[in-house]
């Protein structure tokens, strides 16, 4: 009976401790951006994979010139990718990406929804033939978990050339 008792003592101390723990932050919501960088492209994000699809059979992404007023630094095939920051997220300044490891310099942009000032932090990747499966890691805030997003160029899919 002691054993049993002090087994329901431990259960519900640890159920009571993870109903204060802090709620987790939800995730980001991920979108085409708003220009269609890329072209008229198939999209699709798996929420439960975190996989974002881009594309498909005798579908063409766009080439595009190098533009240093949009932060583009070379020329190549590009896709537009929007994030918006999950609403617990207030500290906006100290947003992180990094695609495959390489850390980028973004801009956060900000705009007012509903009286609130939310994020929106939108990349342009280069993507061609020998990178069009890589892994996007954000972090909104440094002391918050950052998330992983998978981006898969599907096969089938052309990649315009330099006209």
């Amino acid at each position: 009976m002691k054993k049993l008792s002090l087994f329901a003592l431990i259960v519900l101390s640890l159920l009571s401790l993870s109903a204060c723990a802090p709620d987790a932050i939800k995730p980001s919501i991920v979108m085409r951006d708003d220009d269609f960088v890329g072209g008229n492209l198939s999209f699709q994000f798996d929420k439960t994979a975190n996989i974002i699809y881009f594309g498909g059979e005798g579908e063409v992404v766009q080439y595009y010139q190098k533009d240093i007023l949009k932060g583009w630094d070379e020329a190549g095939n590009r896709i537009g990718i929007k994030f918006i920051a999950p609403s617990e997220i207030k500290n906006f300044e100290e947003a992180k990406v990094s695609i495959n490891g390489d850390e980028l310099i973004v801009k956060n942009n900000f705009k007012i929804i509903n009286g609130e000032k939310v994020a929106e932090l939108t990349i342009y990747p280069v993507v061609n033939e020998e990178h069009r499966d890589f892994v996007i890691n954000l972090a909104w805030q440094e002391k918050n978990d950052s998330e992983n997003f998978r981006v898969i160029v599907k096969e089938g899919t052309i990649f315009m050339s330099e006209e």
